[in-house]
């Protein structure tokens, strides 16, 4: 006979699921991130001064019926002396208008989960993004179902 698989598990609904889950990431941070920063719901061609960027997710089973999904959020400035301090901001823990209180204000996404947390923040890097430097921080945030 055959075996149904546990609802969460069902290939269309996790598709769904991500798209519900991205637009609730966008509209916790939006929630709290500071303006001018824009929170972007993929990368975008160019940035105007500074963002927050939702890129892809990584799917992996917690158990038979449960699975998490891990993605990256991307603070990324333009690459001079006065804005070291806004990506600062972005990825302080202690900030009030960083990634991590966005989290920590709304660990369900909006409901679309029943809990997000940052796991960790890289090392800043140098990137390019239509020709224009940028300095940017990874942030890696886990989501459970």
């Amino acid at each position: 006979a055959p075996v149904d698989l546990p609802h969460s598990l069902d290939v269309r609904d996790c598709v769904m699921s991500l798209t519900e889950l991205r637009s609730g990431l966008v509209a916790t941070l939006e929630a709290t991130i500071e303006a001018p920063t824009v929170v972007e719901k993929s990368p975008p061609d160019n940035i105007y001064d500074r963002a927050v960027i939702v890129m892809g997710f990584r799917q992996e089973p917690v158990t038979f019926a449960d699975w998490k999904v891990t993605t990256t959020v991307v603070a990324a400035v333009r690459r001079s002396p006065e804005h070291i301090d806004v990506l600062d901001r972005l990825v302080d823990p202690s900030e009030p208008t960083s990634i991590q209180a966005a989290l920590a204000a709304d660990h369900t996404l909006s409901g679309t989960c029943s809990s997000a947390a940052v796991l960790g923040v890289g090392d800043y890097e140098v990137s390019e993004l239509g020709g224009v430097g940028y300095l940017t921080a990874a942030v890696t945030v886990e989501v459970l179902f």
